[in-house]
């Protein structure tokens, strides 16, 4: 009788050790499935097949809970004696709140007879329409949400849910939290790049707009200004002759009002150039050759030469590199900032400018600093609007578009300019320039 009995003992704990040996070789064979494809729907489908297998259930399926309540089969492998309900999409009230908070918290539903079980309504009508006699349901749980469930049905009679099998569900669900949040975070990121492909599609479309609609202007801004010389230069001829031949027939008022006119005209030739200079900036353009900034300094110091002398000012230059850049617009834009640097100084302090340069990482920074009147850093953006103006034309003259100027012929030469100041202590202009450019804009 001992040897039967302990023949009996062997037999048990050798059954024992090959359902311990199959279930963690079912679960290692799931996990190297994950690890080895993102193709979610054949993974879930293949786990399901052989776990119905190796369970020996009626039906095994992973069950999904949706942000709106309702729920759904999402993978399922049945007998061919029973129902399927893949096709199914169930109602929030067949999925309430109290059940999703109770799986949230880790509940674990085993029912062995579904006549004996106490359970609620809902429960037992689904039960009896799937025609489910036992039932074993696990939570999946991704972070701090339930995603759904894992469930295994017997339904040609009753069944007694050993523990190894619970045991071995529950391992089950948290291996598929692996793939079912790779596909989450994947979801996630395809929703991601097709907002962004539409916001850089949206994106594109604004700038290749604003392109157009910037062209469109430039080519206004040429256009109308070049037409408008011929009849200002009608204006200014015919006021300059009626000036010299009939001045002194005039009373006082109306040679007034004949100054007034020839001031007005020249103050519309001056905006007009600089309209033309600004549009010039991208439909007149020459090509980057290699440009001395010394050489292009010096030439504006000598244009500048009457003006430096009539308002006692210094210019003083340190040592400046050769740069690739279009020679007449680095012209341009060094009489523009060392002209303003000249008009905008300090009741009686005599400007002083000075102008450097540093090189590094093939990019030269040039500051160009004053000691004039200065303006508040929160106009810094304002100065470079067209025809904006911190100051008043009877105070210092000028049309507003000489920073803009500016600006825009930095900006082609894929530059920076930056201005720093403080009311009374000055303005310093830091513009970085690439020293070689890419290709001709």
């Amino acid at each position: 009788m001992t040897d039967v009995g302990n023949l009996k003992q062997l037999t048990g704990c050798d059954l024992a050790l090959q359902q311990q040996l199959t279930q963690s070789t079912l679960l290692a064979s799931v996990l190297q499935r994950i690890r080895s494809s993102l193709e979610l729907d054949q993974i879930l489908t293949t786990i399901v097949e052989e776990v119905r297998a190796f369970l020996q259930a009626d039906r095994v399926v992973v069950f999904q809970v949706f942000a709106d309540g309702t729920s759904k089969a999402t993978a399922e492998s049945v007998g061919e004696s029973w129902r399927s309900i893949f096709e199914v999409t169930f109602p929030p009230e067949a999925f309430p709140q109290s059940c999703y908070d109770s799986y949230l918290n880790g509940r674990i539903t085993r029912i062995c007879d579904r006549e004996q079980a106490e359970i609620v309504d809902c429960m037992r009508g689904f039960m009896a329409t799937f025609e489910v006699q036992a039932w074993l349901s696990i939570p999946i749980i991704l972070g701090d949400r339930l995603w759904g469930l894992v469930l295994a049905h017997q339904c040609s009679e009753p069944r007694q849910w050993q523990d190894w099998e619970v045991s071995f569900m529950r391992q089950l669900a948290r291996q598929l939290e692996i793939p079912l949040e790779q596909a989450e975070l994947y979801r996630c990121l395809q929703v991601e790049l097709e907002e962004r492909k539409k916001a850089e599609a949206e994106l594109r479309e604004l700038t290749e707009r604003l392109e157009r609609s910037n062209q469109e202007l430039e080519s206004f801004a040429y256009v109308s200004s070049h037409d408008l010389q011929e009849p200002l230069r009608k204006i200014q001829a015919f006021g300059d002759r009626l000036n010299s031949r009939s001045r002194h027939l005039l009373d006082d008022k109306s040679q007034d009002y004949l100054q007034r006119m020839l001031n007005a005209a020249n103050r519309a030739q001056v905006l007009i150039d600089n309209l033309l200079t600004f549009a010039r900036v991208t439909t007149k353009n020459q090509p980057f050759t290699a440009v001395n900034l010394r050489e292009v300094i010096n030439g504006v110091l000598s244009d500048l030469e009457i003006r430096i002398e009539k308002v006692s000012g210094t210019v003083e230059v340190g040592e400046l590199p050769v740069i690739e850049a279009d020679p007449q617009q680095m012209r341009q834009l060094f009489q523009n900032l060392l002209g303003n640097a000249l008009k905008f100084s300090r009741e009686g302090v005599p400007p002083v400018v000075r102008v450097t340069a540093s090189v590094e990482q093939q990019k030269v920074k040039i500051s160009v600093a004053d000691n004039g009147i200065g303006f508040e850093e929160k106009y810094r953006d304002r100065i470079f609007e067209v025809f904006q103006r911190l100051h008043g034309r009877s105070d210092y003259e000028g049309t507003g578009i000489g920073l803009s100027i500016c600006r825009k012929i930095v900006e082609r030469h894929r530059g920076t300019i930056v201005p720093y100041s403080q009311p009374g202590a000055g303005t310093t202009f830091v513009i970085t320039f690439p020293l070689q450019q890419q290709a001709v804009i």
